[in-house]
């Protein structure tokens, strides 16, 4: 294909859709795992203390807050 292929943005759509479903199937359950949580660490990192409180229960926050102030913890 040595010419360049000119697509509608539909069709861009559905080549990404079609490619990214093959990357999928070929992927381990390991390797989806490790994907899912560098996206989700990308998209939670970037909001702020009270973004984040705002979305998970009160209990797991304040525990979440309590493991990461420990001395164990920033230690590490």
């Amino acid at each position: 294909m040595s010419d360049k292929v000119t697509l509608t943005d539909h069709q861009m759509y559905n080549l990404v859709e079609q490619y990214v479903q093959i990357k999928v199937d070929r992927m381990s359950h390991k390797d989806l795992e490790e994907h899912v949580k560098e996206n989700l660490n990308d998209y939670y990192g970037d909001w702020s203390i009270d973004e984040l409180e705002t979305i998970i229960d009160s209990e797991l926050f304040e525990e979440l807050v309590d493991n990461v102030t420990t001395e164990t913890s920033e230690a590490k």
